[in-house]
């Protein structure tokens, strides 16, 4: 079985309880960070771009992107750091439990900052120690601090940082993460 469909069988196992969270906790949460015209980078299976509207998504996974097409959903394939879009595309981009994943996220950055019009927002979402730890898959690990550090490097300044569900159970959760958003200064 390819990586492709394990991963895309992982997405589909994904509890009821999750589900339920995503859907009346954290998506709200999350929204209230964004504005306009949303790009949710590794949208998965396109639970966000189904509550969220006006977002549309981009996934490496050819499997997801069929899944989302299917749910006839706006969802393109990417290569994983040129996003097929004009300049100044999106007023807002969402990169929730992805970046982690990513050994050399530099391409990808210039590329959010190509795509983000002025002063638009960047919402990012890496998990806890207890969950960075239970994926192999995981490439680095990023706190609210060293989130910060590298966004000011490609033209972002933090706006915001929460954690969800609570903050504190970064150790405890696997389901706890760290969220800030980050304003393109241009």
């Amino acid at each position: 079985m390819s990586n492709s469909d394990l991963y895309f069988e992982y997405l589909n196992s994904i509890s009821l309880k999750a589900k339920i969270y995503r859907k009346w906790v954290l998506y709200p949460r999350l929204s209230a960070e964004l504005n306009g015209k949303c790009l949710d980078v590794g949208c998965g299976l396109g639970a966000f771009i189904s509550y969220r509207s006006n977002t549309i998504g981009v996934d490496i996974n050819p499997m997801c992107v069929e899944f989302c097409r299917s749910q006839e959903q706006e969802v393109c394939e990417f290569n994983g750091s040129d996003l097929p879009f004009e300049e100044s595309s999106f007023d807002s981009l969402i990169l929730d439990n992805v970046l982690e994943h990513i050994s050399q996220p530099s391409a990808l950055l210039i590329d959010f900052a190509r795509v983000l019009k002025p002063r638009g927002k960047l919402l990012i979402g890496v998990p806890g120690r207890k969950g960075y730890a239970s994926d192999p898959d995981h490439k680095i690990y990023y706190t609210r601090e060293s989130l910060q550090l590298l966004l000011k490097e490609y033209g972002f300044d933090e706006l915001n940082s929460f954690e969800m569900p609570f903050s504190g159970l970064s150790d405890k959760l696997k389901s706890h993460c760290v969220y800030s958003t980050f304003s393109l200064t241009r």
